[in-house]
């Protein structure tokens, strides 16, 4: 009888483990829920910014985020990404259709000394994938859309 309870122990242990998920968001990484859990900015300080939500030109589902491309300045879309396990690797998927644009993972201080993906301009939507290793629990990701380029979507970001 104790084997089949430590069993049981290990088995629901290694279960909890491997259900443990991120959460990008708030849950809202497909933009279904507009910009609940996503921030935006215009250069780094002007919280006015060309990013809206459309349901024209979604990958999957109903919405995606995108940014106009009829600004001068750079526009930022970015949220946290939590219950990350400090040294795993990850690998952060997401659909990307537009114009240029940098995307990073990195602290929630200072996102800019993290993973770098460069986002190229695409007109179809396209799998993108950023592999990152976590330095914290809770990261940042961070997109500087490109000033005076083309329309850009991104959507269905997922871990």
């Amino acid at each position: 009888m104790k084997s089949k309870t430590l069993h049981l122990i290990v088995t629901l242990f290694l279960f909890s483990i491997q259900t443990q998920s991120q959460v990008i968001a708030n849950g809202n990484n497909d933009f279904e829920n507009d910009l609940i859990g996503w921030n935006t900015q215009r250069d780094w300080w002007d919280s006015s910014t060309n990013i809206v939500i459309d349901a024209s030109f979604p990958y999957s589902m109903n919405k995606a985020a995108k940014f106009n491309g009829h600004s001068t300045l750079y526009n930022q879309l970015y949220t946290d990404i939590s219950g990350l396990t400090v040294g795993d690797d990850y690998n952060l998927d997401f659909f990307a259709k537009g114009g240029e644009a940098d995307l990073y993972v990195g602290t929630t201080s200072n996102v800019y000394n993290g993973t770098y993906f460069y986002i190229s301009e695409q007109t179809s939507y396209t799998l993108r994938t950023l592999s990152f290793t976590a330095t914290h629990s809770t990261m940042r990701l961070w997109i500087d859309f490109y000033p005076n380029t083309s329309v850009h979507y991104v959507d269905n970001f997922s871990i």
